[in-house]
């Protein structure tokens, strides 16, 4: 005898339960936990050209330190009132000067609002403070997601390590703060993994 036959006696009749329905048994609804193309650990793996930065509180905050408290230091009275006595020499020194810093400190607000990882076809290109650095996929060891740093081998086979300044936690860094920074780096390793081709 069948289960057809088994069920035909006991008059019930098969039904499907769809993922996202009630559950006849349960009364409650059921979710089908599948895997999609593209994704590891319930975590979408970031394709194409993804660009991972810290949240915009903290780059306004950079920005905002950078065009302020260092110009400050800069054409503090303590450094430049002694330039500025007396003479038109120190009165321009003073000058040049202040510009100089207002300057700089408005190149450091734009560099710290575009900090991040930028993940391009062949190359993982990390953004800081003072440079840019371009790191070949292929050449890419591991990507260490506490430390905020890149090992990889340059062509004269010596072992590097670039750090993403972007996503370095300190001591007194704010909890939520942290997890994007960790959450970035975890991104940035899973796009790695994802395009390093066949070799590693």
């Amino acid at each position: 005898m069948t289960l057809a036959d088994h069920l035909g006696q006991l008059h019930l009749t098969p039904t499907a339960v769809r993922p996202g329905t009630l559950s006849p048994k349960a009364g409650r609804r059921t979710r089908c936990h599948r895997a999609k193309p593209g994704t590891g650990r319930g975590r979408p793996i970031p394709m194409g050209e993804p660009t991972f930065r810290p949240r915009l509180v903290t780059r306004v905050a950079q920005a905002f330190l950078s065009v302020t408290v260092l110009p400050a230091i800069g054409v503090s009275g303590a450094v430049l009132e002694p330039l500025a006595e007396g003479s038109a020499l120190g009165m321009a020194v003073a000058v040049v000067v202040t510009l100089a810093m207002l300057a700089f400190g408005v190149v450091l607000a734009v560099r710290g609002f575009l900090m991040g990882v930028v993940c391009r076809p062949g190359e993982i290109v990390v953004r800081g403070y003072l440079r840019t650095a371009r790191v070949p996929v292929d050449r890419v060891i591991a990507v260490h997601v506490l430390d905020a740093e890149i090992s990889w081998q340059d062509h004269a086979g010596r072992r590097r390590r670039t750090s993403v300044t972007a996503f370095k936690n300190g001591p007194r860094t704010m909890a939520p703060i942290a997890r994007h920074h960790e959450q970035s780096m975890e991104r940035v390793r899973a796009w790695w993994l994802a395009n390093r081709g066949p070799a590693a």
